[in-house]
């Protein structure tokens, strides 16, 4: 491979790095310790506008907290909503005006993980209006 050749890959390369999440994987067989307080069940999140997640902080460190979509059973990772923050018992989100509402007060959960041990947490379904 030329030097240019190498450079342009390289760069290629280099253009995927920020797609890489800093999340830590969840373990375990079953969700443990910080409990999500809110969004709580038939909660309507509005788009667009600042949205308090609270939580139990049962764990020290930082915490990832992961939006999820579909049902219960087969939720799909939608984006990381903060990552590696401090367990505080709660983060100000502000929902993107690009997520798709739902129908009701289902069809999206998040899941809270500690970076440390992996142990996660999830919310009940909640919905999205937009």
């Amino acid at each position: 491979m030329s030097p240019s050749m190498f450079g342009l890959f390289t760069a290629g390369l280099a253009a995927f790095a920020p797609l890489v999440s800093a999340y830590t994987t969840p373990t375990g067989d079953a969700p443990k310790g910080n409990p999500i307080a809110q969004p709580g069940l038939n909660t309507i999140v509005p788009v667009g506008k600042d949205f308090q997640i609270t939580w139990d902080p049962t764990t020290q460190g930082t915490v990832s907290l992961i939006l999820l979509k579909g049902p219960a059973e087969n939720l799909q990772f939608v984006e990381a909503i903060a990552e590696k923050i401090p367990n505080s018992g709660s983060y100000s989100w502000l929902p993107e005006t690009s997520l798709v509402a739902s129908e009701g007060a289902k069809g999206y959960g998040i899941q809270l993980i500690d970076d440390a041990t992996g142990q996660y947490q999830y919310t009940t379904q909640f919905g999205i209006s937009n």
